[in-house]
């Protein structure tokens, strides 16, 4: 009957201690979500600066070829 008592505490501690450890990487694992999200969002921002200049300097070459052609006409 001791023996069954004794397996049966290492069983009830090992179940706490591997909750804990669950839990931890559970909060790990949120704070590494949101920490990607953050990271996708200023990604996403930064493309759209780019989009945005690629499409300024679209809009500039495209005036400089029509002013050259223009000119040379």
């Amino acid at each position: 009957m001791f023996t069954d008592d004794v397996d049966e505490n290492d069983m009830t501690n090992s179940r706490a201690t591997w909750k804990g450890e669950i839990d931890e990487w559970l909060e790990r694992l949120k704070t590494a979500e949101k920490d990607l999200g953050l990271k996708e969002k200023e990604l996403r921002r930064r493309e759209m600066i780019l989009r945005q200049r690629e499409k300024n300097l679209e809009e500039q070459f495209h005036v400089v070829v029509s002013s050259l052609y223009l000119f040379c006409t």
